[in-house]
């Protein structure tokens, strides 16, 4: 179970939907995750602003989460509010670095579907680590060699790399290696 409360009782209730102003300076949201343990009960409090959220899980021992580690918890579960208040999110603690890539990519979606209710933001963290369970990455250095056919999708990716405009997941494009093969295709299967 989850649950936000301010400390202002009039910020409790839910609001009509606003168009925000994109001209506006965001500023941070930083959040700060603490764990108290006791006999069958984990809490977990995310503290920022005057507000908090919690989860409170109890059970058997064997199906409480482990100790906490990394603070991923806390950017999951308040990416939206963050988005909807127009606040970049910094989370105080490690955090890992999978976690941060994909949830770029939720921002840009969601943004673009309802920008109504949401705004593009930044996600940040104290650290960002590698955890055990997430593969190692095949990349070096940050660098990339991109197949390029000539057309649209390949340009626009090129453009983006070089422009820096992929976030955490942006490649130095060393070189780009023209790909006949789509050429190829395309003059065999046009007849199709």
């Amino acid at each position: 179970m989850s649950c936000i409360r301010s400390a202002d009782p009039a910020e409790n209730r839910t609001e009509g939907i606003k168009l925000k102003n994109p001209f506006v300076k965001k500023h941070s949201l930083k959040v700060s995750l603490s764990e108290t343990r006791s006999r069958g009960s984990v809490k977990r409090t995310a503290k920022f602003d005057d507000k908090e959220i919690w989860w409170d899980i109890s059970g058997d021992e064997s199906i409480l989460p482990p100790r906490l580690t990394v603070r991923d918890i806390a950017a999951t579960g308040l990416v939206f509010f963050a988005m909807h208040h127009g606040k970049h999110l910094h989370v105080e603690g490690p955090v890992s670095a999978s976690l941060l890539e994909n949830l770029e990519d939720l921002v840009v979606s969601w943004v673009n579907r309802r920008p109504d209710l949401y705004q593009r933001i930044n996600i940040s963290a104290a650290k960002e680590v590698r955890t055990l369970d997430e593969p190692s990455s095949p990349v070096i250095g940050n660098q990339a060699v991109a197949a390029f056919s000539g057309g649209l999708d390949a340009s626009f990716t090129a453009w983006r790399h070089v422009s820096g405009k992929v976030g955490r997941r942006n490649k130095k494009i060393d070189c780009g290696c023209p790909d006949p093969w789509f050429r190829y295709t395309n003059r065999r299967t046009s007849g199709i």
